[in-house]
């Protein structure tokens, strides 16, 4: 036997090397773990400053010169889009499923920066350039969804229809977390 046929006919062999891909896939997933941790606690903690050094009940910085919003976001996106968009940084999934779920997380990590970064257009915006944000943010987010349709039609029944429409969300959502900062932030 060749040793392809050997270690394809020994259930062992062949046992060993998925529990050898599971250890790796397992450790890789800890390792992206702890960086979304990381990056977690890091946006908590810019919270924190944004909410000791803004307030947030009128619309002007308690210290705004010292504090350069669109400069601490835009490093935000980047280590984001580093940790989620980053080639080097992805793993292979063993499933759809799990490539879906992935897809998803990088979603709500885009969806939760834009969230955020929303709030704090609120508190540096005037009333009727907020009024024009939100009406804006409405017809974005009727086009971020029809987007991610088109993009999964073709896929609609099947196993990858969700990564491609999660897919889609997340990269329209990180589009639209960059235009916010470039062209609103201050």
């Amino acid at each position: 036997k060749t040793p392809i046929e050997k270690t394809v006919s020994n259930p062992f062999t062949n046992a060993k090397l998925e529990i050898e891909n599971f250890k790796k896939f397992e450790e890789t997933k800890k390792s992206i773990n702890s960086v979304l941790t990381e990056l977690r606690n890091n946006i908590l903690s810019f919270n924190n400053e944004i909410k000791n050094n803004y307030d947030t009940s009128k619309s002007n910085p308690k210290q705004n010169s010292q504090i350069n919003y669109k400069a601490k976001y835009l490093s935000k996106l980047s280590q984001l889009e580093d940790i989620y968009e980053n080639p080097d940084n992805a793993y292979e999934w063993s499933s759809t499923g799990d490539a879906a779920e992935a897809e998803y997380e990088r979603y709500q990590a885009w969806d939760d920066m834009l969230n955020e970064i929303y709030a704090l257009l609120k508190t540096q915006l005037s009333s009727s350039e907020m009024k024009a944000l939100k009406n804006e943010e409405i017809n974005w987010i009727n086009y971020r969804d029809k987007t991610a349709e088109n993009d999964a039609r073709d896929f609609e029944g099947g196993s990858n229809y969700s990564v491609v429409y999660n897919g889609s969300l997340a990269t329209t959502t990180n589009d639209r977390c960059y235009e916010l900062v470039n062209n609103y932030m201050k």
